[in-house]
């Protein structure tokens, strides 16, 4: 089963969203749009892209990829998440 125009761009635009969000320096609004819209364009992706045929090796592939990338900006954002909490309780308690 092929992928259909509108799966495409779904899948050219969820690579240059990660693109954008693996840019170090991105500001946290910029980065929390970012996420957002790419949780919007995750949610409303056709049932059809998770029904890939086995014989369809390079899109698996490419959705495999796309995946790892995922899993890589979770495991950033993570760490940036906690970097900043340990910061805000530093700040709002300096004496400990």
């Amino acid at each position: 089963m092929s992928l259909k125009m509108e799966e495409m761009d779904a899948l050219k635009r969820i690579e240059e969203i990660i693109d954008a969000l693996e840019v170090r320096g991105v500001t946290s609004s910029k980065f929390s749009g970012l996420c957002s819209e790419l949780q919007t364009i995750l949610e409303t992706l056709p049932f059809k892209l998770t029904s890939i045929s086995l014989e369809d090796n390079k899109t698996k592939d490419h959705i495999g990829v796309i995946i790892n990338r995922l899993r890589k900006l979770e495991t950033f954002a993570t760490a940036q998440s906690e970097i900043t909490s340990g910061l805000q309780k530093y700040i709002a308690d300096p004496d400990k």
